[in-house]
């Protein structure tokens, strides 16, 4: 079992630090579509790999002006979201720190349900185009759709592919 405890984050949207705002935040779902495959003498399918399922994230803090003003930009005026965070280890007290950056459109905005004497906390969601995500300066993942990369521990998965299409 790991000992690895996310202990602190926060989040940057657009380069304004909005650490003390944020509730909580929901990281991508990566996910491989796969397609079963199976020929005269296999006994079983194996998955090929087919590519990814798109990828989103979400968050939720309160009503954030700077923040509502970046939905649904137009094209090309893609958002950059950072979340920072500690990583540490509940039995050796070492730590590691993790960010996560976020390239995409700000697709929805809930609102939730207003109450009297409450804080109403709004729930941010954003559809990327570009993720990474960073363990003490190592890139572990890196999914960049565009330009046809998807590196996992430094590995890019889509090189021959890029290189078979001239890129």
């Amino acid at each position: 079992m790991s000992n690895w405890v996310r202990k602190k984050y926060g989040l940057y949207i657009a380069g304004r630090d909005k650490v003390g705002a944020i509730v909580d935040h929901t990281p991508p779902v990566l996910e491989v579509i796969t397609e079963d495959f199976v020929s005269g003498g296999m006994d079983m399918p194996i998955p090929m790999d087919m590519g990814m399922n798109p990828i989103s994230t979400s968050w939720t803090m309160g009503e954030d002006t700077d923040t509502l003003r970046l939905f649904g930009l137009i094209p090309g005026k893609k958002v950059t979201v950072f979340v920072r965070g500690l990583l540490m280890d509940d039995e050796s007290g070492d730590t590691k720190e993790v960010i996560e950056e976020y390239r995409g459109i700000l697709t929805k905005i809930d609102r939730g349900t207003y109450s009297p004497n409450s804080s109403a906390p709004y729930t941010y969601e954003m559809k990327l185009s570009y993720y990474r995500y960073e363990v003490n300066g190592e890139d572990i993942h890196e999914i960049d759709p565009k330009n046809m990369i998807r590196k996992i521990d430094g590995v890019d998965q889509l090189a021959a592919a890029r290189k078979a299409l001239g890129k």
